[in-house]
């Protein structure tokens, strides 16, 4: 069940950073926003702009890795020596995000880009606005988490280019390896991080094993060779590291038999087209196997199927099939188990539902929708939902004409 603390953008494996932290959550009004910007931004850009994608992209990996190296280190982020130049810094995080966010790449036609620059620049705001009003800590995790936007959106599908021609910068190096994966990953030296993750699960091999990092660096492995690189044999080679560990948990090593044969099984496939049909077909397998195995065995099934929705959405699909892959997108990312804290899921569903209201998939994505919201803010004492998002789900469930 997803937590109401994932929507405040705090959640799971950042713990290990930092323990408890405590603060103010980001606003459920937020997707509503990003998906109605998303429906009007092509009226809302003026013909006048020029802006530069990939310049805004480096400033902010500029400021990120000023930031993150600090950020990992809790002594130093509250240095009152550093003080000026975190919030100049973190300043500059945010008006760069802005631009970014309002930047026409955002219209491109599959809408989670701009669901991810949106929530990127929500979040920024909220670790300069923490910051200045003393909450040092809070921000502090907040802004090690932001990353997980980065490595999101750039794993996405093997679209854009990767940076790998830089070096890591001299801050990091004292990191851990985990960490230092983490932050090549977010920048798109995916090389680099591989190499980081690789020699991380290596030296996972003792009895004081992290699971929880172990786990979160594996999925973020076959974000990078799935997702992104499409290369079965790479990824073959990674689980080689770690597959015969002894103190591997059983239930990955079940999991990482699966992975194993449906690795082995798409590098034998023959070169084709991605098809709608066909990845109708592996959603299906995996939804077969996750009934019979576990979700985390269909792990590579899934994610071979999002990267391929992503390729799919972008080809300018219309009507109903455009409306079935939002909902193909939606369930897919609420049935992913390295969820970090991003709410895909619900924006693609909405979306879903305002693209194409009173259908018959604005009604399975309105269900599907309330389903999570609901899940989202039950437990031992009962479903509490705000009167906000109450009144949201009110009125998209007349759009889709129930």
């Amino acid at each position: 069940m997803k937590l109401f603390f994932a929507r405040t953008m705090v959640f799971g494996v950042l713990t290990l950073f930092l323990g408890c932290a405590s603060g103010p959550g980001k606003s459920d009004n937020s997707s509503s926003e990003s998906v109605k910007q998303n429906q009007g931004s092509k009226k809302s850009n003026s013909s006048s702009e020029t802006p530069n994608w990939t310049q805004d992209m480096r400033a902010m990996e500029k400021e990120l890795t000023e930031l993150l190296p600090l950020a990992l280190d809790a002594k130093k982020f509250n240095d009152e020596a550093l003080n000026d130049k975190i919030k100049e810094s973190l300043h500059r995080l945010k008006t760069k995000a802005q631009k970014v966010n309002h930047n026409p790449m955002t219209e491109i036609e599959d809408p989670s880009l701009r669901f991810i620059s949106y929530d990127f620049k929500e979040q920024a705001d909220l670790i300069e606005s923490s910051f200045l009003e003393g909450k040092k800590d809070f921000a502090r995790y907040n802004l090690i988490h932001i990353s997980s936007y980065c490595i999101e959106c750039h794993t996405r599908n093997s679209v854009g280019p990767s940076f790998g021609s830089e070096k890591i910068n001299d801050q990091l190096k004292d990191k851990s390896l985990f960490d230092q994966a983490e932050y090549l990953t977010a920048v798109r030296q995916f090389d680099q991080a591989l190499a980081k993750y690789k020699e991380f699960l290596s030296k996972e091999k003792s009895n004081s094993v992290d699971y929880a990092r172990l786990e979160q660096s594996l999925q973020s492995v076959l974000s990078i060779t799935v997702k992104y690189k499409k290369n079965p044999s790479e990824t073959l080679k990674v689980l080689d590291l770690i597959k015969n560990e002894s103190n591997l948990p059983f239930y990955l090593k079940k999991a990482i038999v699966y992975w194993e044969k449906d690795l082995q099984a798409w590098s034998h496939e023959k070169t084709r087209e991605t098809t709608f049909k066909s990845v109708k077909s592996r959603l299906e397998q995996f939804q077969k196997r996750k009934f019979e195995q576990g979700a985390l065995s269909g792990e590579i099934l899934l994610l071979r199927s999002l990267s391929e929705l992503h390729d799919l959405v972008r080809r300018d699909q219309k009507g109903d099939q455009k409306a079935e892959l939002l909902y193909l997108l939606g369930w897919s990312y609420s049935e992913n188990s390295n969820r970090l804290f991003l709410s895909l899921d619900e924006k693609y569903f909405e979306t879903c539902v305002r693209q194409f209201p009173k259908s018959k998939w604005a009604q399975k994505c309105y269900q599907k929708l309330e389903e999570i919201t609901y899940s989202s803010y039950s437990g031992s004492g009962g479903v509490f939902i705000p009167v906000d998002v109450k009144a949201k789900l009110d009125q998209l469930k007349k759009e889709a004409g129930l």
